[in-house]
Order: C-alpha cells, then sequence, then structure tokens
C-alpha cells in the first residue's frame, strides 16, 4: 500500500509522456495542450514533466519544449530524445530512486489519451488518497480506439472488466466512484513513487512495448482502481507509435511472463475481479 500525502498542503505531480513522436505528432501535441490545461489549473497541485521524444528532429524537439514551457517553467521540465519505446524510456531513465522523497505523485500518460476537459487533478488525487489506492486510472470511453492495440489474451481480459462494470454499473454509481480492478492497462497512472519503485521490479532492459506487465501487477499486492465517472479517450491505434512489430510485443510478453513464472498473470486463470464499496 503507498504512503499518500496530505493534500491540506500544495503537493508535486510528476507527470511522465513516456513515447510522443510521429506519426499524427500535430494531433498529439493538441492532446497535450488540452491535458495539461487541465493538469496545470490546480494551484495546490505543482506540476514538473519528463518526456521522452522518440523521433529524433530538432523542429519536433523545439515545438514540444515550447508547448511545455507555456504550462510549467523551464526548470520543472526534461525533454530527452531518442529512438526508441515507452518502455525502454521507462527502465533507462525514470528510476525509482531518483525520485523517492522528491516528489509526492506520478502519473504516466500515453501521448493519445485525452482526459476529459474537466479533469480535477486535484480531485483527482484526492480519491486516490482517500480510498488508499496504489494505481488510479480513468476509464476508457466507449467506442475509442482501445482494443486494437494489444494481444488477445489482453483483449479478452479488458472485455471481461468491461462486461462486470456494465453488469454492476447502476449500484456502483450509487455506491462508490472508483471501481476495484485486478488489472488496469497502461494509459493513464496516477502512483506515488514507493509503489512505482514496486512496479519498477517487473521491468528490464528488454522493456520495450510494455506488453504483459499490466497482467503482474495484481501480483505485486497492487491496489488498482478504475474511476467510474471520469473516462479519457484513446484517440489513435497501434500505428500511432511508431511501428513496432506484434511479433515482437509478443515475444516481449512471453519472456515477461517467463521470467516472472513465480507469478500469476491475470488471464491465466479467469481472476479478473471487479468490486464496488
Amino acid at each position: 500500500m503507498s504512503s499518500p500525502v496530505s493534500l491540506h498542503q500544495p503537493v508535486s505531480l510528476h507527470l511522465i509522456i513516456p513515447a510522443i513522436g510521429e506519426p499524427f505528432y500535430d494531433n498529439k501535441l493538441d492532446i497535450l495542450r488540452k491535458n495539461l490545461t487541465s493538469l496545470t489549473r490546480s494551484s495546490s497541485v505543482r506540476v514538473s514533466i519528463e518526456c521522452f521524444l522518440y523521433t529524433c528532429s530538432p523542429v519536433l524537439h523545439n515545438q514540444l519544449l515550447s508547448l511545455l514551457r507555456a504550462f510549467v517553467p523551464a526548470e520543472r521540465i526534461r525533454v530527452r530524445t531518442a529512438a526508441g519505446y515507452l518502455g525502454g524510456f521507462i527502465y533507462k531513465y525514470v528510476k525509482p530512486l531518483a525520485l523517492l522523497n522528491v516528489v509526492d505523485y506520478m502519473m504516466f500518460l500515453l501521448d493519445d489519451i485525452e482526459l476529459p476537459p474537466d479533469f480535477d487533478v486535484h480531485a483527482w488525487i484526492q480519491c486516490y488518497v482517500k480510498y488508499n489506492l496504489d494505481v488510479l486510472s480513468p476509464g476508457v470511453k466507449a467506442g475509442c480506439a482501445s482494443q486494437d492495440i494489444m494481444k488477445k489474451q489482453k483483449e479478452d481480459a479488458q472485455e471481461v472488466v468491461q462486461n462486470l462494470a456494465q453488469k454492476v454499473a447502476q449500484n456502483v454509481t450509487q455506491v462508490s466512484p472508483i471501481r476495484d480492478v485486478n488489472f488496469c492497462e497502461f494509459f493513464c497512472y496516477l502512483m506515488t513513487p514507493q509503489v512505482y519503485a514496486r512496479y519498477y521490479t517487473l521491468l528490464d532492459e528488454n522493456t520495450q512495448t510494455l506488453w504483459g506487465v499490466d497482467l503482474l501487477m495484481h501480483s505485486l499486492g497492487l491496489r488498482m482502481a478504475v474511476h467510474n465517472h471520469v473516462e479519457m479517450e484513446h484517440m489513435f491505434t497501434r500505428a500511432s507509435t511508431g511501428g513496432y512489430k506484434l511479433v515482437d510485443a509478443e515475444r516481449e510478453l512471453h519472456a515477461l511472463l517467463r521470467k516472472h513464472a513465480h507469478l500469476t498473470p491475470v488471464y491465466s486463470n479467469q481472476t479478473l475481479v471487479l468490486s464496488h464499496r
């Protein structure tokens, strides 16, 4: 369980965009602009930003930096440019020890995820604290590009969660704004550095696409939840990531499961759960 900081005083949030680049770069910058408008709105949350630009272009780099500086002071911005994938950037550069006792909260956010215009980051952190969570994610807006980027097992897992959510949606609305899950796909995570240190144990030098990591998170004892009333939109498909090959991603997934054979992936024995309070 995480050790969240009280919100009676200002808190720091380190926003990590683990991959941004071509194709659809202008669209992604527009998405980022909208997200930053929401994330920097609260005076009680001090935002810092770390971005990984996988398209090596000085022009794109300057465009990104200019956008970020419109929302956050330059000293709280870091942009790294190098070819690669989000998992590799996270493993190499987002080190847990560098964040412990430095920032209060972390948010991982994909470059093609758009938060709702009325997203309240202060209320989001309050929800995280109130329900003693380790990972909090928005729901995925129905009808957007979400299910075509993952392996079949992961699609099946997400479908189970969605079907269960529909069955209990009315009760969930009456009881709690969140639902507990044991599968939470990597779109938008809020966590503390202490939780991230545990999540990081699933990564290694071969991590590139993060395929399979979300299938093992529950085995670390992480308390994960999806918000019932806050929905993000996944704007693009796998083609927007720079085009990693499915065969390579599947190979990475199976290698990860072999390495962590002592952990039980959620789809292996149909243990997906959804509960409300």
